[in-house]
């Protein structure tokens, strides 16, 4: 489908979400030359590997007990290296506690009673390995805003996606102005994708199909305390008889000349019900309670909070989507939590990587007759056979 790149309203690749691995492909798609957009409904790039500030110093917003990738380290630490800086990982076990019968003991497992949540939390407790970095993924997701990755709208969101002969010819920001775009890679909630395209692009067998995917979002608890645990190697799973687990960390965090007494939480709730007011104000009621009665001491402490609610935290999508496509739209690859068996942050990279080389091979193509793209094409076509 040939376009017109030099259009002032054209994207050769439009981002839809601004999750980490498509932070990773922007940032080498513009390497190339190619115009790039990235468009997210968050203030911040990076999803949940975001920052918030308090008293003058940045932290990470979110816990992450995220499994360690080999493949998705070296992708990483490669742009680390190409920043001048250098990434290093350590792990530390992985020890998991609860709070039963007045006391904090190991937990050893929901027995016949696996709360309705369960399968957004089984992965993470199977874990027995805490991975520590010496640049927090907070400060990987801050990396990507200090370079160049083309055009970016925050706050912002696509409303509709125009298929002609079974590709993206072009999107309408914000239910006003349209652009035309040769590719496209989706982050968010497959479950959401819907209502961008008219009803006949998809077909109803493919629309119900995600509209029946297990998805979870997840909502986030930073605070900071005036005291800690005596021990900060544990994990916690707290959980009452008729709430949801929520999985949180104390941390004691250097600034500067400062130390700052930290804990991160988070608990899942259907992604259905995150736009319901009440159920996610319920789930952040029951981790202050929660953490109240196994830590009283330190909940009557508490010196700041923020909350983060995280819509498409995690959903399971690979059996619907083959290689990252769907198969009706021939430009189109969607990417994010749930698209890779092995999970976490790390595995964001190497979905990254699989991407990038797709996404070049499909542009190198694409582009090959545009006397304005050959710079481009030549580098797509490098980026393509690695």
């Amino acid at each position: 489908m040939a376009l017109k790149r030099n259009k002032k309203n054209h994207y050769d690749v439009t981002f839809i979400g601004s999750n980490l691995s498509q932070l990773f492909m922007a940032y080498h798609l513009r390497k190339t030359g190619l115009k790039v957009a990235i468009i997210t409904e968050d203030d911040k790039l990076g999803g949940s590997s975001r920052l918030i500030q308090y008293k003058g110093h940045f932290f990470d917003q979110c816990v992450q007990f995220s499994p360690f990738h080999e493949d998705g380290f070296q992708n990483i630490s490669q742009l680390f290296t190409d920043w001048c800086e250098e990434l290093n990982h350590s792990e530390s076990e992985m020890i998991w506690q609860t709070y039963d019968s007045g006391k904090t003991q190991e937990f050893v497992g929901f027995g016949n009673e696996k709360p309705e949540s369960f399968d957004a939390l089984e992965s993470t407790l199977a874990q027995r390995v805490y991975n520590n970095y010496n640049f927090s993924p907070g400060q990987w997701a801050h990396r990507f805003e200090n370079v160049d990755l083309g055009d970016i709208y925050t706050l912002q969101m696509v409303t509709k996606l125009e298929v002609e002969d079974g590709q993206i010819s072009s999107f309408i920001l914000n239910g006003a102005k349209n652009y035309t775009t040769t590719a496209v890679v989706y982050g968010n909630s497959l479950k959401e994708i819907k209502r961008l395209f008219h009803h006949d692009d998809l077909g109803s067998k493919l629309i119900s199909k995600f509209a029946k995917i297990p998805a979870w979002a997840a909502v986030h608890m930073f605070l900071v305390h005036e005291s800690l645990p005596e021990k900060l190697d544990y994990s916690y799973l707290l959980k009452g008889s008729k709430t949801e687990p929520c999985l949180g960390r104390f941390f004691q965090e250097q600034r500067e000349d400062q130390i700052f007494n930290i804990s991160r939480w988070v608990s899942y709730i259907p992604y259905d019900l995150a736009d319901d007011e009440e159920t996610a104000g319920q789930a952040l009621r029951d981790i202050k309670k929660q953490i109240k009665r196994a830590f009283p001491e330190l909940h009557e402490g508490i010196q700041f909070e923020r909350i983060y609610l995280e819509p498409n935290a995690l959903s399971f999508v690979e059996k619907l989507v083959s290689g990252y496509k769907i198969n009706k739209i021939n430009n189109l690859w969607v990417c994010g939590p749930g698209m890779s068996p092995a999970g976490g942050l790390l595995a964001e990279f190497i979905q990254g990587q699989d991407l990038l080389l797709q996404v070049s091979q499909f542009l190198s193509e694409e582009l090959a007759g545009d006397e304005g793209a050959a710079k481009p094409v030549e580098e797509l076509s490098q980026l393509a056979s690695q």
